[in-house]
């Protein structure tokens, strides 16, 4: 399938010698820059996994135009260099980098098997193209191509640390508005059970959250949800008929799922909580959190 290639398998003596140290770069600034926005996170989002998995691609892409192995490997090489010092970080400044990695060694080859995957497409989907194209195309415009997809891997690796709060931002919406929906099917439940009051689970308020179950810690009688990467408490104040309900949506992995804490109770009032170096920011919003809305009026 490529025999049209105009060059020989082992033909690198024209390559560009800094493609090797260009990918070792750009792969560990793959893995870094999404995380700058939030230092010390354990996760990235998805779309900053994609944005990962597309550099190697490309760089895998440029070692198939130059078939030389070796520009993809060094990527591959970069990433985990930089996962590597993330896990270094982690047991020197647990304060700082929150992620107790916990999963090793299998997380780490996890992170290896994709993006080693992601390259490997890119260097046989190239030599593919290259087969395909006409007679001599690859061999007299390899550099330009193998330059190409060096400078997009580059270009990509720093625009990435956009996507995650791009990311977050929606979760966080989307956690705010689920919030007030239950806000108002609480107000509307208790206007409908006046013997009951306020509603002590979700079933009673939405049919759209899943994953429901009880507290299990003796004193505390909640039901929690969990949705859209948040979970959410519905705590049960009293005896019937109650008059009282309190109500929280925290992230439930920090920070890919976001990084604010809302909570709100029958005022109608709703805070938040911004995440923090305190590891249990998000367990007192109602104490240390701000006003996000004033109380609705009766």
């Amino acid at each position: 399938m490529f025999d049209r290639w105009t060059f020989a398998k082992d033909e690198v003596a024209d390559a560009p010698r800094f493609a090797p140290l260009v990918a070792l770069v750009v792969g560990f600034a793959a893995y870094w820059f999404p995380l700058l926005p939030v230092i010390g996170s354990c996760a990235v989002g998805s779309w900053a996994n994609i944005a990962r998995c597309t550099v190697l691609f490309l760089l895998g892409m440029a070692a198939g135009v130059l078939r030389w192995k070796k520009v993809s490997r060094y990527g591959v090489m970069g990433l985990m260099g930089g996962w590597v010092l993330d896990v270094v970080l982690s047991v020197q400044m647990p304060t700082v980098f929150h992620c107790s990695h916990q999963l090793l060694p299998f997380e780490g080859a996890v992170i290896y098997g994709v993006t080693a995957l992601c390259a490997w497409f890119g260097y046989l989907g190239m030599r593919f193209v290259g087969s395909q194209l006409a007679p001599g195309f690859v061999g007299r415009n390899k550099r330009s191509l193998a330059y190409t997809m060096l400078a997009l891997g580059a270009l990509i690796a720093p625009v990435s640390p956009l996507l995650l709060p791009l990311e977050l931002r929606a979760k966080e919406q989307a956690a705010l508005t689920t919030l007030q929906m239950l806000m108002r099917q609480q107000t509307r439940y208790q206007a409908l059970h006046a013997q009951t009051g306020y509603a002590c689970q979700f079933g009673d308020l939405s049919s759209e959250l899943s994953n429901t179950g009880h507290s299990s810690e003796k004193r505390k009688n909640y039901e929690y949800a969990i949705r859209g990467g948040y979970t959410y408490r519905l705590w049960c104040v009293g005896d019937a008929p109650r008059n009282a309900y309190f109500l929280e949506a925290f992230p439930t992995c920090v920070p890919s799922c976001g990084n604010i804490a809302f909570c709100t109770n029958e005022s109608g009032l709703i805070k938040s909580v911004t995440r923090s170096a305190n590891r249990k920011w998000d367990k007192d919003c109602w104490k240390d959190g701000v006003e996000l809305t004033p109380p609705e009026s009766p």
